[in-house]
């Protein structure tokens, strides 16, 4: 594991020495033909990533979708230090979940070496707004909790290299309470 590298290009990179490894044996097909990429699985169920290789390269292997996602997970599944399970689901796509022990040691080294946040890959313009608190009365627990909530947020979206505005209102009067 290299310094800043996220578990979404481990798992890329994982990936593209398994698709190497799966292609060796097709000597005809060149190994720059081939896309390979990896996006978060839009439902928990499926595990953290999930590729559609198979499916989008299936026709320069000349094979099944669902064959080569099996063979895909046969090598895969190898990798028991990164990967809980591997599975498929027709027509194609492969399915993989970050194993707990790997998960953890890669937050261990990441604290240990300082990089506590990776970046992201495009950073947002967000304008942040918190708390309102009633200037003509007293502070009362919900305003101060919303002030340290949205302060923390802004401060972990400004860690992973987002650019964040921080607005918070003073001066609201509180006549939207009295509507």
């Amino acid at each position: 594991m290299k310094e800043n590298e996220t578990l979404k290009q481990i798992v890329l990179k994982t990936l593209e020495e398994s698709v190497n490894s799966l292609i060796s044996s097709f000597p005809e097909v060149e190994k720059e033909a081939f896309k390979i990429k990896i996006e978060y699985s839009r439902d928990e169920k499926f595990g953290d990533y999930s590729t559609s290789f198979a499916l989008e390269n299936s026709k320069l292997l000349k094979r099944n979708p669902i064959q080569v996602s099996k063979e895909l997970v046969e090598i895969l599944q190898k990798r028991t230090d990164l990967f809980e399970k591997v599975d498929f689901t027709p027509p194609g796509f492969v399915n993989f979940r970050i194993s707990t022990s790997f998960l953890l040691n890669y937050i261990e080294t990441s604290v240990l070496s300082g990089n506590y946040f990776p970046k992201v890959d495009l950073p947002l313009k967000i304008n942040l707004e918190f708390v309102s608190a009633n200037p003509t009365g007293p502070l009362n627990i919900v305003s101060a909790r919303a002030a340290a909530n949205g302060d923390t947020m802004a401060s972990l979206l400004k860690a992973i290299g987002h650019n964040v505005d921080k607005e918070f209102y003073i001066n609201d009067y509180g006549n939207q309470v009295f509507c």
